[in-house]
């Protein structure tokens, strides 16, 4: 169940708030300032993609590197029957 204001703890939020993308200082804006709690949003999400592609590509990386491994030691296995 969820409950609506139940975060107790400064870290709990800093964390929500950086996993849904909203900027640490959201609470000292006012609606004269919504487009930098737009742009901060907007840069949020950037780097958590590129954090993501970076995740991505370094375990494509990793899959192929094992793979070419398994390969080697498949031929060599064949090699010596």
């Amino acid at each position: 169940m969820i409950e609506c204001g139940s975060i107790t703890d400064i870290n709990i939020l800093k964390a929500n708030l950086a996993m849904n993308c909203i900027p640490e200082d959201v609470f000292d804006m006012d609606y004269t300032r919504y487009d930098e709690f737009l742009e901060k949003i907007n840069q949020l999400y950037h780097n958590i993609t590129l954090l993501e592609q970076n995740n991505k590509e370094y375990l494509n990386n990793m899959r192929n590197e094992i793979n070419e491994m398994k390969n080697k030691n498949n031929n060599r296995d064949d090699k010596e029957m």
